[in-house]
């Protein structure tokens, strides 16, 4: 998912601080297109944000041709041990099959500005 230079393109709008850390600031869109759907960014970490393991996080979609595959990037809650595959079959049970994270699940440790922290 990412490209030749190593940047992940998400659609998001984001700042870059003096330590070189990323800020998700606002989303260019929100609604995830895949595979004629459309997909609510927020129904899905609606989801993730049920699981005891998971402080916060951000669905968005990676552009490719013809779709966006839905990500998440998540902040794991203090000294949980949640893995990509729990938060990956959390919303394959809760949710229709074209709302799958086809992108996958990042970690990360900080999402700015954002309504679902």
């Amino acid at each position: 998912m990412l490209d030749a230079d190593g940047w992940l393109h998400t659609g998001d709008i984001a700042r870059v601080d003096e330590d070189g850390l990323f800020y998700i600031v606002d989303r260019k869109k929100d609604i995830i297109k895949y595979g004629g759907y459309q997909i609510s960014p927020t129904e899905i970490e609606t989801v993730i944000l049920k699981m005891s393991g998971v402080a916060a996080v951000c669905v968005t979609g990676i552009p490719v041709p013809g779709n966006d595959l839905p990500v998440a990037l998540v902040i794991r809650a203090p000294e949980s041990g949640v893995t990509e595959d729990e938060i990956v079959q959390q919303v394959e049970r809760s949710m229709v099959d074209f709302k799958r994270l086809r992108g996958g699940v990042f970690f990360v440790t900080v999402i700015a500005n954002r309504q679902h922290q």
